[in-house]
């Protein structure tokens, strides 16, 4: 027999990282998981020493690249549901980054990656054009208003 494992409760702290390449593209990725769409990576904060910490390792875990600059862009508490027990509220913390490696996807986390320039994110309606794609308004429809596309 099995044992039986209860489901994670949310510890109710989350990191997004907004990984740009020299392009100015950002990365976002297709979740395999609720919740579901297109967004950057992100991940809950965890065992992790800090909110860098858990940037750097969610970026490694869902897309394989190593973060080499990282910068605070906004941070804040938002009602946004995730998949755990109690999970209908976090305190983020969103990063800026630039990265090394190639894009190697974590099927558990994601089913496809897309470097998007300004032209794709406004195709997505994830930014307007009076809009600052780093801008606490974007980040707030990228980790609220994730959709299918």
């Amino acid at each position: 027999m099995e044992p039986v494992t209860s489901p994670r409760s949310c510890d109710h702290t989350s990191v997004g990282v907004l990984i740009y390449n020299h392009n100015h593209e950002l990365l976002l990725i297709e979740r395999a998981t609720f919740p579901f769409g297109l967004a950057p990576v992100a991940g809950h904060v965890d065992q992790h020493a800090s909110y860098e910490d858990a940037a750097i390792a969610e970026a490694r875990e869902e897309v394989g690249l190593e973060i080499t600059d990282l910068c605070l862009v906004a941070e804040g508490r938002q009602e946004n549901p995730c998949r755990r027990v109690n999970g209908s509220w976090h305190y983020w913390k969103v990063y800026k980054a630039r990265a090394t490696g190639a894009v190697q996807l974590n099927r558990r986390e994601a089913t496809r990656a897309e470097w998007c320039d300004r032209r794709r994110l406004k195709e997505l309606g994830l930014v307007s054009d009076e809009e600052n794609q780093d801008s606490p308004d974007f980040l707030k429809e990228v980790w609220l208003g994730a959709r299918r596309r």
